[in-house]
């Protein structure tokens, strides 16, 4: 980031989750997290901006540690007791349509977007993460105007909350 002449970078690992431990950072080195982001700053401090965050998840417990900035993003849907990812692959989120919601997509992307709703007014985070992480394996009916009332609904209410939103681009840089 130096070299790039960057201003600033932020660093920003999963918050912990204990319905899927997989791909998020145990709460246990939370402290050790902030203490090499702190030895960075002090390393660095004079040539970048460096900041602490964490992405924290619906089903994340927030921390009351000193995080520079917090990214709200929902990753899951937890319905009749069963875990569903939404963002892991399609086969998983069709799994959830399917048998969380008898099939309606549209019951799903309301679930979504009222859950990220909530998030947001609930942790008042800096960033919405991934707004529209539903999308990314195109099952979504985007073009469909129930499916654009329902976002565009939520975004209308996030936006009164947190007015930053991450426009994810992983899609694109695959192709």
């Amino acid at each position: 980031a130096i070299e790039k002449n960057m201003l600033n970078i932020g660093f920003s690992d999963h918050s912990f989750t204990s319905n899927d431990s997989s791909y998020c950072m145990p709460e246990l080195h939370y402290s050790e997290y902030l203490q090499t982001i702190t030895n960075l700053k002090q390393l660095y401090g004079s040539k970048i901006d460096i900041y602490a965050g964490l992405e924290m998840d619906y089903y994340s417990e927030v921390s009351d540690l000193p995080f520079d900035y917090l990214i709200a993003s929902v990753h899951y849907i937890i319905k009749n007791e069963v875990n569903y990812p939404i963002d892991h692959s399609p086969e998983q989120q069709l799994d959830c349509i399917q048998n969380a919601f008898h099939g309606d997509i549209l019951a799903m992307a309301q679930c979504y977007y009222d859950m990220l709703c909530e998030h947001v007014e609930r942790i008042h985070p800096t960033c919405v993460g991934h707004f529209d992480v539903i999308t990314k394996f195109g099952l979504m009916p985007e073009d469909d105007a129930c499916y654009r009332a329902i976002a565009g609904k939520a975004l209308r209410r996030i936006l009164k909350t947190c007015p930053y939103i991450e426009i994810n681009t992983g899609a694109i840089a695959r192709g």
